[in-house]
């Protein structure tokens, strides 16, 4: 398949898939005579792997990480899952930093009068202490 159609079944944009290339984490595609890109199932694999990484907040990093992984010669399914078990800690900080900061927004919003029409406002004066 062409750039075009691994861009459109991925729905991402060949930009991205170069870049992809440019940084190992997919292989370079075969060219044909009039080169153009011949990409492969296995390209479209890959890609469809990193972009759900990429959704599921793998950065750069562990992308890289997971394309050697994902190689059979080198699949340690201990690895994949300590990297599995990092990221899953890494989003259970976030979700409860995100809590704390609902609570705080809460808090702002419910000091703020409706309607209230000064030259003090209590959620800019909470922001700016």
């Amino acid at each position: 398949m062409g750039m075009g159609h691994l861009s459109r079944s991925t729905q991402c944009s060949p930009e991205t898939i170069r870049y992809c290339e440019q940084q190992g984490l997919l292989c370079v595609a075969e060219r044909s005579k009039g080169v153009h890109r011949k990409f492969r199932e296995t390209h479209y694999k890959m890609l469809k792997g990193i972009l759900h990484a990429e959704h599921l907040d793998f950065g750069q990093y562990d992308d890289r990480r997971l394309v050697e992984m994902a190689d059979p010669a080198k699949t340690d399914c201990d690895n994949v899952q300590d990297l599995a078990a990092q990221k899953l800690s890494e989003t259970r900080a976030k979700i409860r930093d995100l809590r704390q900061l609902e609570k705080s927004l809460e808090t702002l919003f419910r000091n703020c009068e409706t309607g209230r029409v000064s030259a003090e406002c209590p959620l800019i004066d909470s922001l700016m202490d």
